[in-house]
């Protein structure tokens, strides 16, 4: 139990460090071209990051798919195909 106590202040002191910093970065060394540059690369990293997450979500559906009509099921859309 002293362990985790000693952990969750280490986690706390290390995130307002973190935020401390950060502020302290912005504000003493950033041009505004620069915040714009770190602010766009953020974004698409974020964007690439949400890209990777539906696109593994639409390749397990699809895969599903697959399994089920290899399977022999019958979809309500496959009757037309025969």
């Amino acid at each position: 139990m002293k362990d985790q106590a000693i952990e969750a202040t280490i986690a706390a002191a290390a995130q307002k460090a973190t935020i401390g910093g950060g502020g302290v970065a912005l504000y003493g060394g950033l041009t505004a071209n620069e915040l714009a540059a770190f602010v766009g690369a953020a974004v698409a990293v974020l964007g690439l990051l949400v890209q990777i997450y539906f696109k593994r979500k639409d390749d397990k559906r699809k895969d599903e798919l697959q399994r089920w009509r290899l399977s022999g099921a019958r979809f309500p859309d496959d009757e037309d195909e025969s």
